[in-house]
Parts: structure tokens; C-alpha cells; sequence
């Protein structure tokens, strides 16, 4: 479950954060969204923006943090999407994920920086840091 709601978040903050594209164009349903997407991958200046990840795993949780160089969004704009009205929408699928699989996801002012937090609900065992890397790719 971590593992999908991170893939959710690097996919977000890649094709709505960098490249800049919106989940509107999955309605047109005519190839439009992977079009874009594969055209701003090699266009200035989509395809210089870098995520920057912060992982630290310790013995009590689990901490992510993802980081777009995008302008930016306001996820309270993003559609709810357990509403009836919402459910064939493509937009907040993600965010909705990144929820129910965690126990914290907040957002950044700017909204091009989300922090995921799974704690163990378990005692841990070993060492007070099991691993800690901040990487830019």
C-alpha cells in the first residue's frame, strides 16, 4: 500500500506538477494526455524540472517527501473524489489513494511539495534509523 500511494504521488507531482498536464485531457479519450505528456518530456523547460525525494525510514514510521518544481496548485480546488458526481472523473484518484493508504499526507502553501507519513502499528525492533537518503532525480 505505501508502494502505491508513492507511485501516485511521483506520478502527480512528474506529469501534473513538471510537465504541467491535466487529468481533463484522460476524458477526450483520443490519446491527447500521453501525447502531451510525451511532448513536454522533451520540451523546454518541462524537461529540465527534476523531483526531488526525501525518504527516512525508522523503526516508528515511515516519512516520504516529494518535491516538483511546478508553480504549484491548490488541492482544496481538487474535485472530491468519493462523490457520486466525481466518481468517473479522472482528477483526485490519486490523492484519494495517497489517504486511504497512509496516515498523514499534507501538501506544501505552494502545493508542489507533499509529505507522506505511514506509521508501524507494530513494535519495532533494531536500530533508532533504519535507513535516511535525500535524493534529486
Amino acid at each position: 500500500r505505501i508502494g502505491v500511494a508513492l507511485e501516485e504521488a511521483l506520478l502527480n507531482a512528474l506529469i501534473h506538477g513538471n510537465l504541467e498536464v491535466s487529468s481533463e485531457l484522460r476524458l477526450q479519450n483520443d490519446g491527447a494526455y500521453e501525447k502531451l505528456i510525451a511532448l513536454r518530456r522533451e520540451k523546454d523547460p518541462f524537461r529540465d524540472r527534476k523531483l526531488t525525494i526525501n525518504a527516512r525510514l525508522t523503526p516508528l514510521e515511515a516519512r516520504f517527501v516529494i518535491r516538483d518544481e511546478r508553480p504549484g496548485f491548490d488541492v482544496a480546488q481538487v474535485p472530491d473524489p468519493t462523490d457520486p458526481e466525481n466518481l468517473e472523473k479522472p482528477s483526485g484518484r490519486g490523492l484519494l489513494l495517497m489517504r486511504t493508504f497512509l496516515d498523514e499526507v499534507h501538501h506544501n502553501e505552494q502545493g508542489n511539495e507533499v509529505t507522506l507519513i505511514k506509521r508501524r502499528t507494530n513494535k519495532p525492533h533494531g536500530s533508532s534509523l533504519i535507513n535516511c537518503c535525500d535524493r534529486t532525480c
